[in-house]
């Protein structure tokens, strides 16, 4: 996982987050002909991809934040 600092030009307030993101990705997909075809991403290409699919799954940049923050404290609670 690699540090990304990414803004979404869905929000209006343009507050740029960081968050951890997979470097390298496969992706796939079907093709016009209705093959499957995978494809693979590294580094900012892989980024964009993972956020666009967020995208696609519904989530926002604030939504994966507020995710993380509650991961965090799940995490602290049972440490505890």
């Amino acid at each position: 996982m690699i540090p990304s600092k990414e803004g979404c030009l869905s929000l209006e307030d343009g507050d740029v987050t960081t968050r951890k993101r997979h470097q390298t990705i496969a992706l796939r997909s079907f093709n016009p002909a209705r093959q499957l075809t995978q494809e693979y991403f590294n580094d900012s290409a892989a980024v964009v991809v993972q956020h666009e699919m967020d995208h696609l799954d519904g989530r926002m940049c604030n939504d994966r934040e507020n995710l993380s923050d509650l991961s965090q404290e799940n995490k602290s609670k049972k440490q505890t």
